[in-house]
């Protein structure tokens, strides 16, 4: 399978809107966090180097680094999340004569829960980030960290929703738990505090400060 991560942005969207599963939720997702990280970094790109923030120079190219990197990780299960896809598909096509069909399906069914998984830990990193961001950078580039928040916190529900939509399939109940009891405490404590940022950097925004 071609790496949908190689397609021209133009290709990618024409892609998800087509009659196939992929790319489909889980990689637009991951995407849609990874942009959310990219927003974080440039903006503590962009305040690095200015002179009323240099005491911060240190820092923020230590967030730099892990924004670069957090991004990163959530390209790479835009990738991931399309070859479980892909991986699902192929088994449920096996002959329904087939007598291992049943255990492919679901172990298929398992793997496909590992991608947004993975993005919903790796959100929760770039959400912290992006909160000491917010405090040390530019009054011109909170928009950008705002923005990001709001990404992650679209990302973190979606991610779930594609944790979701696998774990209703799994035979194993005690699996089926484990899995989604890990989704509910992030969303549950996360999915707040991604709100919190974006709301207090419309409020830093529309209140007047030194620049």
């Amino acid at each position: 399978m071609t790496r949908v991560t190689d397609l021209r942005c133009t290709d990618y969207v024409r892609a998800v809107g087509s009659k196939q599963s992929i790319p489909g939720g889980g990689s637009v997702t991951a995407l849609v966090g990874a942009l959310g990280a990219s927003l974080g970094c440039m903006a503590a790109s962009f305040t690095k180097g200015k002179p009323a923030f240099s005491q911060h120079n240190s820092r923020l190219g230590e967030l730099i680094e892990q924004l670069e990197n957090q991004a990163t990780d959530l390209m790479r299960q835009v990738d991931c999340d399309a070859q479980a896809v892909e991986a699902l598909a192929q088994v449920w096509a096996l002959p329904k004569s087939d007598s291992t069909r049943a255990a492919h399906i679901q172990q298929a069914t398992l793997n496909a829960t590992r991608a947004p998984q993975a993005m919903m830990r790796e959100l929760v990193q770039t959400i912290v980030v992006l909160e000491e961001v917010c405090g040390i950078c530019s009054q011109l580039l909170l928009s950008d960290v705002g923005t990001g928040a709001l990404l992650c916190e679209a990302a973190l529900q979606a991610a779930a929703l594609n944790v979701f939509v696998n774990t209703s399939c799994l035979a194993d109940d005690v699996q089926r738990e484990h899995i989604e009891s890990e989704c509910d405490e992030i969303l549950d404590h996360w999915l707040p505090r991604a709100h919190a940022l974006a709301t207090q950097v419309c409020s830093q925004i529309r209140t007047p400060r030194s620049r």
